[in-house]
């Protein structure tokens, strides 16, 4: 009987050892696994936050072009009045020169 118990406990042992070691190889499996989780999710936030600096960079870039076409606008027109005022003065038309001034300066307080 003595030896059928060792032969039991050496069959016990050699099973636990096996099982301990399918634990740490599964163990370390799931560690790399996390790990390559995670750099993953590390890499897809820089990537978001990179789109969305883009995103904003483009809406500025939009709205800086905008602006820019609407000063480009009021130069235009400032510079067509400009020459209406010049030809009424060189012309001797005052009073027109007059009453075009008051025109404008009346549609300064209005909103474009």
């Amino acid at each position: 009987m003595n030896l059928l118990y060792l032969h039991s406990l050496a069959a016990f042992c050699a099973i636990s050892v096996l099982v301990f070691v399918l634990i740490g190889i599964a163990a370390r499996y799931a560690m790399r696994s996390f790990q390559v989780f995670m750099e993953q999710e590390k890499e897809r936030t820089k990537l978001m936050l990179r789109r969305n600096y883009l995103e904003q960079q483009t809406a500025h870039a939009k709205e800086l072009e905008e602006r820019y076409r609407e000063m480009r606008r009021q130069n235009h027109d400032i510079a067509n009045h400009l020459f209406a005022v010049s030809y009424l003065i060189d012309s001797g038309q005052w009073e027109k020169t007059q009453e075009y001034i008051e025109k404008l300066l009346e549609k300064k307080g209005e909103p474009s």
